[in-house]
């Protein structure tokens, strides 16, 4: 319906709206290229889990689990007991877990550090 050159939007639509807006989804969490490292596949599991592999300079996993906020995501973190080959960090309420596979150092450093500036950035928008 226009009236007055204004468009009518239900208001379920515009809720349904908001709560998509508010989600992120996984191809968002994890991006389709780190420095040398390129996404092979993504899924979204229960439990606000979203996990991405990626391939490069060898083989690795992304983690990312969604606590209810930052703080929770921090202690979390701080709780995450050492694990071979596996890095944590911690970024607003999620909690990264990479786990690699014959990676070459300098590129997982690469790496790493370019998915903690992308979830930085994420969070200031």
């Amino acid at each position: 319906m226009v009236a007055s050159g204004l468009v009518y939007v239900p208001r379920f639509l515009l809720v349904f709206a908001l709560i998509l807006a508010g989600c992120r989804s996984t191809p968002e969490l994890f991006p389709q290229v780190v420095g040398a490292w390129h996404r092979t596949a993504t899924s979204e599991l229960p439990d606000h889990l979203h996990v991405a592999s990626y391939e490069g300079p060898g083989k690795l996993e992304a983690r990312v689990y969604r606590f209810p906020s930052p703080a929770a995501a921090l202690e979390a973190a701080q709780n995450r007991k050492p694990e071979p080959d596996t890095v944590f960090f911690n970024s607003g309420p999620y909690l990264v877990q990479i786990h690699w596979q014959t990676a070459d150092r300098k590129a997982l450093h690469e790496f790493v550090t370019g998915l903690e500036k992308q979830m930085a950035a994420d969070k200031r928008r």
